[in-house]
């Protein structure tokens, strides 16, 4: 009994040293030059972030029929009787690290309660080590552009197979390191019974070669065996490219039973013609049949001869129509103040306890006014030309299809509304709603009290951070996210791997905005100010604030 006791002690200390071992590390770019959170991961592992480098750890990360039988023996040694034998066998197994789990499971089956302990142990350390690296090599790729490792990126897939963010870092690279020699293999990847692998194939056949790939697409858009989002990929890379062949299909699509589809179909029609026919893909389904019905006409008498906006317009968070002045919303003020280049103010108007403004394209002004439970817009003169009645909105955003998106503090929830003040879609958070934001996918992001999450059109959650406190949050053009933490008080840049990649220390920030020239403007506590990457104050205004800037 004694000796069981001291060997399930040694389990727990080799658990919290494998839990030490394992646990994330921040790694902060602050400098121009300095390795990435990925490389940094990399080079502790003795990988070098170059094309030949990552080719021989993708290469080396299959093990030999040799490598499986040793790596078995070793694994039966895990129950020996010998703390030394086993704590050997526990070593020599790190040296296996694409080992396939599936190696444990036999002996897991049939082997008793401390063995178990010690195999699943292992195992978990090494799926978490391992997975760490090849997310990093993946990044990497990514990140400097590699190309030409198409065929060791694709013999990694099953890697990746059972774990969604792998699995997303390994698609991500897929398309960036295509080049026209990888025609075939991408043509087969069109054949796997993966969607997200045939839509990854698509974009890399697109980016690599273009236009030559065009009948193609169109034969893909074609093929209604197809997943809708199949072929919604190949209609959008045909819309950027500027070919009347994606008009058909997109709009066939705003018919689709995915709403997700549906709704990309929608905003890649708007975008590309830059008509609006009040078409929403996830409203009722009397709204989207009448919307539906428009697009069709207009498709009958103008699709030969549509002019197109192209290459598509790229998403953007944060449009401004400002011309280069500063919006801020003073709630402590009650106040919302518009400021020049120099700082001299140009425009105000009474509001009461602002939260957030927004200037929209017609020259009006957008507020939530937390205190007054409303939503309101001014027009230049100052009048409220429209309001909205909601509960303690910290935020409004204006849609792009003239909806706006409230952010509801105490209802827990973020809304869309149109102009005839009707909900046409909602989701219902768990807590407190501080902030949110329409992403190009259709998807929203939303900032609650404990985390930001990623819903799509479903209110399915695809995405989770957890964070206390984010008060504001932007979606940047990198994918990464820009996230106020008002306690302990932090802007952070966050990436899609759940990793910090910039960060500022301050007082209570409720709202932080990625300009256009890669500073960040900043709401503080009574503050507002300007910053750049490398951390140095550019612009101050002091005021009542306790909401967000906007420039």
């Amino acid at each position: 009994m004694l000796a069981i006791r001291i060997s399930f002690l040694m389990i727990s200390v080799f658990c919290s040293a494998v839990v030490a071992f394992c646990q994330d590390t921040t790694t902060l770019e602050n400098a121009k030059g300095s390795p990435s959170a990925a490389e940094t991961i990399l080079a502790e592992k003795g990988v070098e972030g170059s094309l030949e480098g990552i080719r021989k750890y993708l290469n080396d990360i299959h093990i030999t029929p040799q490598q499986r039988e040793e790596a078995s023996k070793l694994i039966q040694k895990l129950g020996s009787d010998n703390y030394q034998q086993r704590r050997t066998a526990t070593k020599m197994l790190s040296r296996f690290p694409g080992l396939p789990i599936e190696e444990f499971e036999t002996v897991r089956q049939t082997a008793d309660l401390e063995l178990s302990s010690r195999i699943e142990m292992v195992s978990r350390f090494l799926s978490s080590s391992f997975g760490k690296t090849l997310s990093a090599a993946y990044r990497v790729v990514v990140e400097k552009e590699i190309l030409g490792l198409m065929p060791e990126l694709i013999r990694s897939a099953p890697f990746a197979h059972s774990d969604d963010s792998l699995r997303n870092d390994l698609l991500a690279a897929v398309v960036t390191t295509a080049t026209p020699a990888d025609d075939q293999q991408l043509r087969s990847l069109l054949k796997n019974e993966s969607v997200e692998m045939q839509t990854a194939a698509i974009d890399g056949l697109y980016r690599s070669q273009k236009g030559s790939v065009m009948s193609l697409l169109v034969e893909i858009t074609r093929d209604v065996n197809r997943d809708d989002r199949v072929r919604f990929k190949a209609a959008e890379s045909l819309a950027d490219l500027g070919s009347r062949d994606s008009l058909a299909p997109l709009v066939q699509m705003l018919e689709s039973a995915d709403v997700n589809v549906r709704t990309a179909a929608g905003n890649t029609l708007q975008i590309a013609t830059g008509l609006d026919h009040g078409f929403t893909g996830y409203s009722k389904d009397e709204s989207r049949k009448a919307g539906v019905a428009k697009w069709e006409q207009w498709l009958i008498n103008n699709g030969s001869s549509a002019k197109l906006r192209f290459p598509l317009e790229k998403f953007n968070d944060s449009d401004s129509y400002l011309n280069g002045n500063t919006l801020l919303a003073c709630g402590y003020a009650n106040r919302v103040i518009e400021l020049s280049p120099d700082g001299k103010e140009v425009w105000s108007v009474s509001a009461a306890g602002a939260w957030s403004a927004e200037r929209l394209q017609n020259g009006d002004t957008l507020v939530a006014c937390y205190n007054q439970n409303r939503i309101c817009q001014f027009n230049p003169a100052g009048k409220e030309v429209w309001t909205y009645p909601c509960k303690s909105p910290l935020n409004v955003r204006p849609l792009k299809n003239g909806n706006v998106l409230i952010s509801e503090y105490s209802g827990r929830r973020v809304i869309e509304v149109n102009r005839k003040k009707e909900i046409v879609w909602s989701f219902a958070a768990d807590a407190s709603v501080a902030d949110a934001v329409r992403m190009q996918s259709g998807n929203t992001l939303v900032a609650a009290q404990s985390k930001v999450v990623e819903i799509d059109t479903s209110g399915k959650i695809v995405w989770e951070y957890p964070v206390a406190q984010p008060y504001g949050i932007q979606a940047l053009k990198n994918g990464n996210i820009l996230i106020s933490r008002f306690s302990p008080g932090q802007v952070i840049e966050v990436n899609r791997q759940k990793k910090i990649v910039w960060q500022y220390d301050c007082k209570n920030p409720t709202d932080a905005m990625q300009l256009p020239n890669g500073n960040v403007l900043i709401t503080e506590n009574n503050i507002f100010k300007e910053v750049t990457r490398e951390k140095e104050i550019v612009w101050t205004k002091k005021g009542a604030s306790c909401g967000a800037a906007r420039r």
